[in-house]
């Protein structure tokens, strides 16, 4: 690999600030990012239902980027999972940057026809939900439900668990189900198709986008150039443009 370019994986969900920041810091310093996006779990369209190997001991996200080689930088959708790479030896921990933070939210089609408001109307016998078993969404409906109790009440009317964020959109768009426990930014994903029904704070939740050097990345010096960038707010208007609240450092 050229010294002039940088290799990075970003989650599919997390793709479109990334891609629009790179184009930015290629034009400011001529170093090229190649950016691949996640394609485990994440096909356009398909509906993936969650199965047994799906919640293994290694997130899927970190399985796919350890098969990656000369890879430089990796865009995790959730603290933990960039927290899983690093104890694993994946990820260095003191090559990592916050992006932002994605805020949890109901998905519902345009108009929302179930005139779904909030988490109570998920414990309508006539209100199906969707939630996400593997990584950036792992456990968020837990987090959101059981902060006002209502895991027990709800829990009925998930009738679908899939794999991955673009397999819970998808689950909202084609009409497998009335709802899907998301983030607010996925909006992005299904611009028109997918309408989004904010939740009060508690019970939403917030978790953290981040980006990190691998230990054994091919292009280092390069990578913390990029890392650099993204400290000094690089990538903010691209953030917020999407979707993301920004740490209170670069707010």
């Amino acid at each position: 690999m050229s010294e002039d370019t940088i290799r990075a994986f970003s989650a599919r969900a997390c793709a479109a600030p990334v891609e629009q920041v790179a184009e930015r810091f290629t034009e400011q310093t001529g170093i090229a990012v190649d950016l691949m996006v996640c394609s485990r779990h994440c096909h356009p369209s398909v509906i993936e239902e969650a199965n047994a190997s799906d919640v293994g001991a290694l997130p899927h996200f970190l399985t796919e980027v350890a098969e990656i080689p000369r890879l430089d930088l990796v865009v995790a959708g959730a603290g933990y999972l960039a927290d899983d790479g690093e104890i694993v030896g994946i990820l260095d921990p003191e090559q990592r940057v916050c992006l932002g933070y994605r805020r949890s939210a109901l998905l519902v089609q345009p108009g929302n026809p179930k005139g779904i408001r909030g988490l109570t109307d998920l414990e309508r016998p006539d209100v199906s939900v969707s939630i996400s078993m593997i990584d950036c969404l792992k456990g968020s409906h837990e987090d959101i439900l059981a902060a006002t109790h209502r895991s027990e009440r709800v829990r009925p009317q998930i009738k679908l668990r899939v794999s991955g964020c673009v397999a819970l959109v998808e689950s909202v768009v084609q009409g497998a189900v009335d709802v899907g426990i998301g983030w607010s930014a996925f909006e992005h994903l299904a611009p028109g198709e997918v309408e989004i029904v904010e939740l009060d704070s508690p019970p939403a939740i917030e978790r953290e986008t981040t980006i990190s050097r691998r230990r054994e990345a091919a292009n280092p010096a390069a990578a913390t150039q990029f890392l650099d960038f993204l400290r000094d707010g690089g990538a903010d208007e691209f953030l917020v443009r999407n979707g993301w609240t920004l740490p209170e450092a670069r707010a």
